[in-house]
């Protein structure tokens, strides 16, 4: 069978065009997602299916297998659909393990995605730092791979600043951690609206808004490749 196939960067820092993290995104069940994410030797492989009423279902693996939530894969499924039909403001995803997550158009070409806030519990965790230099100079040791970990602290040309690391690797612009780092840092500043910097080698920024159920993350997408995927 053959797939439509995009290759988008999503969350990236202005004037970067390749910064950001790098998503795949299929339309259509392919056989085997994990197998085909590892070939594409991307962090996340985003499967698109449409759905009655105008909806889709999402859901995202890596070469280890399926993600719970995955919020650059999300913001690069909702850019291809928003790309693809200029008249569409607003896309409704269904998954499984997070129902309903919507994506849509923002301000000056960037694009917003809605995601549940979490408060700290399995598979995730927060460590602060005392500043950006010490999360910037930060070396991982004894991580549990399984953990998806967070090192943050103030940022000095944005509010907050953060490096995550998963499954072993460092990431490099992780909306899923921003589910917790937002209502931690709205709590610790006092504020809903945070600038955010992903300080990883490839770099990731996005605009944070907190409500008491969800975290907005406004970010701008590139699309870098287009195709069709035999498998």
């Amino acid at each position: 069978m053959s797939y439509p196939y995009r290759q988008v960067h999503a969350f990236i820092t202005p004037g970067q065009p390749l910064s950001g993290n790098p998503a795949a995104v299929v339309i259509g069940p392919p056989e085997n997602p994990q197998a085909l994410a590892k070939a594409l030797a991307v962090t996340a492989l985003a499967i698109i299916e449409p759905l009655p009423e105008g909806e889709f279902a999402l859901s995202w693996f890596s070469q280890h297998g399926e993600i719970k939530l995955c919020g650059h894969g999300t913001l690069a499924a909702g850019h291809v659909l928003l790309e693809a039909a200029p008249d569409l403001d607003l896309v409704r995803f269904q998954t499984r393990h997070h129902s309903l997550l919507t994506v849509s158009h923002g301000a000056h070409n960037t694009v917003e995605l809605s995601l549940p806030a979490l408060a700290a519990q399995t598979g995730y965790k927060i460590i602060e730092m005392a500043d950006e230099a010490a999360v910037r100079a930060y070396v991982p040791k004894g991580l549990d791979p399984a953990v998806q970990t967070s090192i943050t602290a103030p940022g000095v040309d944005t509010d907050i600043v953060s490096r995550v690391f998963v499954e072993g690797r460092e990431d490099a612009a992780t909306g899923s951690a921003h589910c917790l780092l937002g209502p931690y840092w709205a709590a610790r500043l006092g504020k809903t609206s945070l600038t955010a910097r992903q300080a990883s080698p490839a770099g990731g920024y996005m605009l944070v808004r907190t409500t008491s159920t969800h975290v907005h993350l406004t970010g701008r997408c590139h699309t870098l490749a287009t195709g069709q995927l035999n498998a």
